[in-house]
């Protein structure tokens, strides 16, 4: 029945019975991905969200499925992608080759809006968040914390599909949620003034390849209340964005070359579900090996070489995991190899602190105007 808690999950069940029927495959990485195998070629990829599905595929394979999942379903045709969860696309070129134009304009533009009806006006900021700073626990009582959340909440949404540069600046608001007080609110009024300011977009382009690349990067000890440190990293498939993440780490480091050690590992978790996803769908392409950029070499000689010290041996062990990512065998290749990116390049900084103006204006463009391929390719010149 419509609008009842599970009826999104019934009406999922229902919907992959009938694609199943179809003859079409579950991924087993992802089981919101569906695909048409024929003499062993993918010749159709479905994504499922709830009652929305995006294609991708030859023509006449994309007409063969609309109209067998007509017979059971109602369902109507919006043609090429144009806008999904409440997120524009928009096909176009440049001088760098065609991409896709990734927006959410009227969303931001409303965000902006009930801002300044609910709480003041903004001014124009260059950076998403105060340089150098970091938020601390608000010791009195919270500050209007209801609108607190639900600007939050909405920023949230905003940062993760459009604007992965603000991606350390919600996350440090989303640690005071419970008790907000007037500092939070100060960052926040940044980071929206940021927003109003700046033309928000990402440029989406073709990969070079199938294969995965990421950049990681951490700041050690940044919290001052915990001394925990913050993981930030890029993950792309071919230098075209696929997701990034700003967190704190679950434990207390002891230098800036762990710190480093626990964030590779845990963005090689997230190049690990790509690889597992794309070797399902192309099992004839080579995926393997992903190529990590990481600037600390301390931390690489730990990931490349496995050494017990005075300095290491109360390591996690699944802090490891990295290792065996790494580790070749007689049938299968290594599924992650680790490169030396100088830190002015490393586009993961912009996840772990609140960087300068400078840094901001060198790092956003590459990852906004979809850029990530110059540093793939500076890479295999050695050029890093």
């Amino acid at each position: 029945m419509y609008g009842l808690v599970q009826s999104p999950r019934e009406y999922f069940m229902l919907y992959c019975a009938q694609l199943r029927k179809l003859g079409l495959i579950q991924s087993a990485a992802d089981p919101c991905v569906w695909f048409k195998v024929v003499n062993g070629e993918t010749v159709l990829i479905i994504v499922v969200y709830v009652d929305d599905c995006i294609l991708a595929g030859p023509q006449e394979e994309i007409n063969w499925f609309k109209r067998e999942i007509k017979k059971r379903f109602n369902i109507t045709e919006m043609g090429p992608i144009q806008k999904h969860l409440g997120v524009w696309y928009e096909r176009k070129s440049d001088e760098a080759g065609e991409f896709y134009e990734v927006r959410m304009d009227e969303y931001k533009d409303e965000i902006v809006k009930d801002w300044k009806e609910l709480i003041g006006p903004l001014k124009a900021e260059k950076t998403p968040g105060y340089p150098g700073e970091s938020l601390v626990k608000n010791e009195g009582d919270p500050v209007n914390k209801d609108q607190y959340r639900k600007f939050l909440g909405r920023l949230m949404w905003l940062v993760r599909k459009v604007a992965p540069e603000c991606g350390n600046a919600v996350r440090e608001l989303a640690m005071f949620m419970d008790s907000p007080g007037e500092e939070h609110w100060r960052a926040m009024k940044r980071l929206v003034g940021y927003l109003e300011s700046t033309d928000v977009h990402l440029k989406l382009r073709e990969p070079v390849n199938l294969k995965v690349y990421a950049w990681v990067d951490s700041n050690f000890a940044t919290n001052k209340e915990t001394r925990k440190s913050v993981t930030g990293y890029f993950v792309t498939i071919g230098g075209c964005l696929c997701g990034f993440s700003s967190k704190l780490q679950p434990a207390v480091t002891l230098s800036s070359t762990e710190a480093e050690y626990y964030a590779a590992s845990t963005c090689a978790t997230d190049i690990k579900f790509l690889q597992m996803l794309f070797e399902e769908l192309f099992p004839k392409v080579k995926i393997r090996p992903a190529t990590l950029f990481e600037d600390n070499t301390g931390a690489i000689f730990l990931m490349e070489n496995q050494v017990v010290g005075n300095r290491t041996k109360h390591i996690d062990i699944r802090m490891h995991f990295i290792r065996e990512m790494m580790a070749a065998t007689e049938k299968e290749e290594a599924r992650l190899v680790v490169k030396f990116i100088r830190s002015e390049r490393n586009i993961a900084d912009l996840e772990t602190k609140n960087v300068t103006e400078k840094i901001h204006d060198l790092l956003v463009p590459v990852v906004r105007e979809g850029l990530m391929t110059q540093l793939i390719l500076a890479a295999d010149r050695e050029d890093v």
